[in-house]
């Protein structure tokens, strides 16, 4: 918690950073990119197409979901976390990283992004 007592919020960056520290490969991939597509579908009814955060998450999606997957399952990639790196630096922009996820309440995130989150609480 941070200093004020309020929970950080959730951002694409966290998601980018949970997906590499998981592991890049299909099933992450399936798994992040749904909520990336949730947040990419909200920015584009709220700001349109052409607005840089919708753009920039729609090519995040894609590159995650049409490029970088295949290329695991054909075994064509060494190393897929520096992949996702690198189109993360050469692409993103801070803004896009610093997009907070809106499109569901803390505890849905809590379980997309901490697995391990719903067996706590279950035994809680």
């Amino acid at each position: 918690m941070s200093q004020t007592g309020k929970k950080r919020d959730f951002t694409i960056a966290d998601i980018v950073q949970r997906l590499t520290e998981s592991g890049v490969n299909r099933e992450n991939i399936d798994y992040f990119s749904d909520l990336i597509d949730r947040e990419y579908f909200i920015c584009e009814e709220r700001f349109g197409n052409a607005n840089r955060v919708t753009y920039e998450l729609r090519e995040l999606r894609d590159f995650l979901v049409e490029r970088l997957a295949p290329r695991i399952e054909g075994a064509l990639v060494d190393n897929p976390n520096q992949e996702l790196m690198r189109f993360v630096e050469q692409t993103l922009s801070e803004e896009t990283l610093r997009r907070r996820l809106t499109f569901a309440g803390r505890r849905l995130l809590r379980s997309y992004l901490s697995p391990d989150v719903q067996t706590q609480d279950a035994t809680a």
